[in-house]
């Protein structure tokens, strides 16, 4: 217990120099607000394992410029069969605008998966904003009936095309 407390003291030591030191020094800073929110919704969070069920991902612009190039990646895990399987995107995302992207997901084995979308688009300065929907939970059940329609395994999905 006595090495946390030197440890929180040390800390505290550090951030008020680090303080003094940027005052002293004239710390500069810019906040800038994410203009992207993203949420995701299954139409259940309950499943039969080979059984498809919809994924609904909605994407908003909540700042007051247009957003470029940007995408929606649905990310799920190898279990999860995912259709169409690539990225979604649009080239423009004006100033308050929401767009809603569906996709089909299969899940192939039971168990408990986490989903979420992670969203990117670029502001007409070249600054890049990212956002994570918050994660959905997927309780899969049984084994599978059937064989899912398509699509590809979950962490395929959504990967960046080259480096």
């Amino acid at each position: 217990m006595r090495g946390a407390a030197g440890l929180l003291a040390a800390l505290a030591l550090a951030v008020s120099a680090g303080s003094a030191l940027a005052a002293e020094e004239g710390l500069n800073a810019r906040v800038r607000a994410n203009p992207l929110r993203a949420v995701l919704q299954l139409e259940t969070g309950q499943a039969n394992a080979g059984i498809d069920v919809q994924a609904t991902a909605t994407l908003a612009n909540i700042g007051q410029v247009t957003l470029r190039d940007a995408l929606l990646r649905l990310r799920v895990d190898a279990a999860i069969s995912v259709h169409p399987s690539r990225p979604r995107g649009m080239a423009r995302l004006t100033a308050g605008r929401t767009v809603v992207v569906q996709w089909r997901v299969c899940p192939t084995e039971p168990g408990n998966y986490v989903l979420f979308i992670e969203a990117t688009a670029a502001g007409a300065d070249g600054s890049i904003y990212v956002a994570e929907s918050p994660a959905v939970v997927l309780e899969v059940h049984g084994q599978a009936a059937q064989r899912c329609r398509g699509g590809r395994p979950g962490p395929v999905q959504g990967a960046p095309a080259g480096p």
